[in-house]
């Protein structure tokens, strides 16, 4: 009796913590008899669905009534399934809350069978898994979103995954594929192969070797290849891609590719360009050369070596006191700083020092402009005068020597003379300057890059410099005395009537005017600007129109670039699903920010305010959502415009008026200065900041409840095999420290009792895992040995891929004991069973005989008393006296056997003489 009330309370005590376990546990336990249809439900109903016990019905038809209309003839089929075929089952459906809400619920039952087969019982939880039902429909309405920008991106966005063994797949490409190379996206989804084989086979080893490499490394990747279309078009493309490993060793590839043909087009033609202008420069026997503004070569062309004996590379980089006497660069430096002051050209005399001396060039120096109109660069041409200045020399000491003849034999017309040597003298000052000036206009002219030409009042060529022939391919004997119509060439009549138009206003009106016109030359068409200016005679009548033509086709590829870039930005900026806005700051007559003016709002930022774009811009930022003062923002805003400083808020809380509602909201900010004002991008991530607290919260409680219970719960990954959590109970029933588990996975299968140990792996070892729920004993440190029921189930990712397991494993030595204790018990009991059987089977033997004997012998006393003699009377009473006797011990000896029953038979041991 003291053994089974230990049981009892045993029992109890398991029975407590199992009502404990469960009270804390966000979710409904019930035990479902089917022959009854009577359902017993935890206290999780009162979390769950909002009842009380008392106010739930025990009734299967009470719960049913409350799943959805639409889910409940698929649960009824589910759990048909599950009881006729012999298997539990697991549901996800929803079921209406005592406020009439309806919640998502995750349902599994364990179907528990009687020795012959049939169903007597349902066990199993209901899991309120709304929150996470909502985040999943939130996650996928964002892949949504996603897949819309994929779609839009002038390009092709794709997911790669390279597995270990050397395959590919590829989960997902967008459409943009098609329009790119001609294949159909699903046909490279379904054999990714196909786009290595249109990898131009120029580019395809190195297009390998870059993904092995990275497969390795996981190091970030922008790579540029060609590509053969399915029209056997050539493309170039750009592909920026990173990479990172999952646990089980494959390694996803996120990438965006760009084709990139005309931007290799133009890079290749203006190499070409850059080609073409250095060997005319090499070739030029002119010295050309290009400084930046502290005076440092950057360019020196062939001739520039030639003359200082010094290459280029040794120039380049240098200033002219690092290679010249100072006192040369000294005169070189002040020419270059004047034409930085003036910022137009000029023309001077230097004399620099060469392999054969000391020379004199005649240097023309102008600045170069960047697109902005900033100079960045000295150009010099120089040309050698030397040998002009020895013959002004030669010809002055002649003069001074004739000079000196004449005044010794006519000194009577020195006077005479006088005067006419001082008009000569003046003369050929006069006309050296202007044949020098002709000279240096026309070196100018011949090695300038733009197209000079001169018009006469018949509208004919009347001369062009060489950078003609360039352009048109016709040497200027082809041009000069022919008009525009006459030309050798295909010019659009268009431009004709252009050209002889702004030369009869020039020539009308005296006034400077600039054209910009298009021409198709032998290099391809090319944009120009050309300033035509009247050049007078010396009546004052306009003689002849100069024109200068510059070649901006650069300039306006870049415009075109700069408008399809701006095209390209307001697009994508448009399209994407982040807020987006440029805002302009309005200041007061004292320079302070009073309010921002909204400039621009995206479609995503109008939709989150719940505005029209006409209903915004111009207004200012406060005026539309006034909490920007209080918040403080405002303030932050203005630190950002004054100093630059950019500004990143995260999880910010922010409340205001949206519409004619009142909202509280979670974003995320970015915010950048840009000119007097900012630009900013921010995101709502209310929903997914609920989403999140929501997790949080239920990791809290799973912590909590695993922390507390005193079962092991354990979540481990498969390859490799990791613990990654596992709960302080470990430590208690193991006996074993949680680190020495984490540091070292599988060292709990030593502690396995040997004759469980191989069962247990053979679980772990089956290729394909499956839920399981078995019974082990373990060794702990001091040798004790403990009994473990664990189960464990698999956890796929969206993939559908198990990727960890969880379980919990539980103490149930106790149980095991008194499992025993029973069993031993019951064996005891039924023992003493078959004893009394055989003892009352023997007894009623025993007791039939004196009985009779008694039964006899008093009948024969009765019918024959007066006949029995005395001693035949003594005879048959004597026999009833030792029935009596007989039965009495036999009595006697069944009391003994109830004494040792009950336990109160004394022991009384005494000597026996067995002699």
């Amino acid at each position: 009796h003291l053994e089974l009330e230990t049981s009892r309370q045993s029992y109890q005590e398991l029975s407590d913590r199992f009502n404990l376990t469960t009270s804390a546990l966000d979710c409904i336990i019930y035990d479902w008899t089917i022959q009854t249809r009577t359902v017993d439900r935890t206290q999780g109903l009162v979390d769950v669905l909002g009842y009380r016990p008392e106010e739930a019905e025990s009734t299967l038809s009470w719960w049913t009534e409350r799943i959805h209309p639409d889910d409940r003839q698929r649960v009824r089929d589910a759990v048909s399934d599950a009881l006729a075929n012999h298997s539990g089952f697991a549901i996800e459906y929803r079921v209406r809350h005592k406020n009439n809400q309806y919640l998502y619920v995750w349902d599994k039952g364990l179907i528990i069978r009687n020795p012959m087969g049939q169903a007597v019982h349902v066990v199993g939880s209901t899991l309120n898994i709304t929150d996470c039902k909502q985040a999943q429909m939130a996650l996928r309405d964002k892949e949504q979103h996603l897949s819309a920008i994929a779609a839009n991106i002038p390009g092709t966005v794709y997911r790669v995954v390279l597995h270990p063994d050397g395959t590919r797949s590829l989960p997902y490409i967008n459409e943009g594929l098609r329009e790119l190379t001609g294949l159909e996206p699903n046909e490279v989804i379904a054999q990714p192969e196909q786009l290595l084989t249109i990898i131009h086979p120029d580019d395809r080893s190195h297009f390998d070797q870059v993904l092995r490499e990275r497969f390795e490394t996981l190091e970030p990747v922008q790579l540029e290849y060609r590509i053969i279309t399915t029209s056997g078009e050539v493309k170039w493309f750009y592909d920026s891609a990173r990479y990172f490993r999952l646990d089980n060793g494959d390694v996803v590839v996120d990438g965006v590719t760009l084709e990139i043909t005309q931007t290799k087009q133009a890079q290749q033609a203006l190499q070409e360009s850059e080609a073409r202008l250095e060997a005319i420069l090499d070739n030029s026997p002119m010295t050309v050369f290009l400084k930046d503004l502290q005076g440092r070569y950057l360019m020196v062309n062939q001739e520039g070596e030639r003359l200082t004996g010094i290459s280029r590379e040794q120039m380049v980089g240098k200033t002219d006191y690092e290679i010249l006497p100072q006192a040369i660069a000294d005169q070189l430096r002040a020419n270059d700083q004047e034409v930085l002051t003036i910022q137009t050209p000029i023309i001077r005399e230097e004399e620099v020092p060469t392999v054969d001396g000391l020379r004199t060039y005649l240097t023309v120096k102008f600045l170069l402009f960047d697109a902005s109109g900033v100079p960045y660069a000295i150009c010099g041409i120089s040309t050698d005068i030397a040998e002009r200045k020895q013959a002004e020399v030669a010809l002055q000491r002649w003069n001074e020597e004739l000079e000196n003849r004449v005044r010794e034999r006519t000194t009577e017309l020195e006077q005479l003379n006088d005067q006419l040597l001082a008009e000569i003298a003046q003369r050929a000052s006069i006309e050296a300057v202007l044949r020098q000036r002709e000279q240096e206009f026309r070196a100018l002219v011949e090695n300038a890059p733009d197209i000079i030409a001169r018009f006469d009042r018949e509208l004919r060529h009347v001369y062009v410099n060489p950078a003609v022939e360039l352009a048109t391919g016709l040497s200027a004997r082809d041009i000069i005395g022919k008009t525009h119509q006459e030309l050798e060439l295909e010019i659009p009549s268009e431009l004709v009537s252009l050209w002889r138009e702004t030369l009869q206003t020039v020539f009308a009106t005296g006034s400077e005017i600039e054209i910009e016109f298009s021409f198709l030359t032998p290099n391809g068409l090319k944009y120009y600007q050309s300033r035509l200016v009247p050049e007078y005679g010396i009546d004052g009548s306009i003689e002849t129109v100069l024109s200068i033509a510059r070649d901006i086709t650069a300039s306006k590829q870049a415009q075109v670039e700069i408008r399809l870039s701006e095209e390209r930005f307001r697009t994508s900026v448009e399209n994407m699903l982040d807020c987006f806005g440029i805002y302009s700051a309005v200041r007061d007559r004292f320079g302070n920010i009073i309010d921002f003016r909204t400039d621009y709002l995206n479609a995503a930022a109008c939709e989150s305010d719940r505005v029209t774009k006409e209903e915004v811009i111009g207004k200012g930022l406060c005026e539309l959502l006034p909490n920007h003062r209080e918040s403080g923002l405002f303030e932050e805003y203005c630190q950002v415009v004054e100093t630059g400083n950019p500004l990143i808020k995260e999880d910010l809380i922010y409340e205001d008026v949206y519409g004619e509602e009142q909202l509280t909201r979670a974003y995320d900010i970015r915010t950048s200065k840009l000119g007097d004002g900012f630009v900013a991008a921010w995101r709502d991530i209310t929903e997914r900041k609920q989403a999140n607290d929501a997790v949080r919260e239920s990791e809290q409680r799973f912590r909590q409840m695993a922390e507390n219970i005193q079962e092991v719960f354990w979540m481990s990954t498969r390859n490799p095999y990791q613990i990654i959590y596992v709960s302080p109970a470990y430590e208690q029933i193991w006996g074993r420290t949680s680190e020495t588990l984490y540091e070292t996975p599988l060292s709990w299968l030593d502690t396995i009792h040997p004759e469980d140990r191989d069962r247990i792996r053979s679980l772990l070892e089956k290729p394909i895992p499956e839920e399981f729920d078995t019974e082990y004993r373990i060794v702990r440190p001091d040798g004790s040995i403990r009994w473990i029921r664990d189960r464990a189930f698999p956890i796929q990712n969206s993939q559908g891929q198990i990727y960890r397991f969880a379980g919990i494993a539980e103490d149930i030595t106790a149980r095991k004991q008194v499992e025993a204790e029973t069993y031993k018990m019951l064996e005891k009991e039924r023992e003493l069973s078959e004893l009394k059987s055989r003892f009352v089977s023997m007894t009623s033997h025993e007791f039939r005989t004196p009985l009779t004997t008694i039964q006899s012998s008093a009948e024969l006393l009765e019918r024959y008393r007066d006949r029995f003699s005395q001693e035949k009377q003594l005879t048959h009473l004597n026999r009833i006296q030792a029935a009596v006797d007989r039965m009495t011990q036999m009595l006697n000896d069944i009391l003994i056997l109830g004494k040792v029953e009950a336990g109160k038979l004394e022991f009384n041991p005494a000597p026996v003489d067995l002699v």
